[in-house]
């Protein structure tokens, strides 16, 4: 949830190019032990707005997790996207 606002950010800039865009974006993160973003991957986009996946791509890079001590965590989140009425 933290993180939340830096997603929105990307949308509202999107929508301001397209008002109808909609869909969903899940990605596939890879944290590491000392709690950064190791990898991040898109995994499915129904979107297919190429400046949003990259505005998204660069906000999860910059997310921190808390430390683990050892090893690394994978896992999926979805993003459902619908514009405001």
């Amino acid at each position: 949830r933290r993180y939340a606002p830096g997603i929105q950010f990307c949308y509202d800039n999107e929508l301001k190019r397209n008002p109808s865009l909609r869909g969903k974006i899940v990605l596939g993160l890879v944290v590491a032990a000392s709690g950064e973003v190791q990898d991040v991957q898109i995994v499915e986009d129904t979107l297919g707005a190429s400046t949003m996946r990259e505005c998204v791509l660069a906000q999860v890079r910059a997310w921190r997790f808390p430390a683990i001590a050892e090893g690394s965590v994978g896992f999926r989140t979805p993003f459902v996207f619908t514009p405001p009425r």
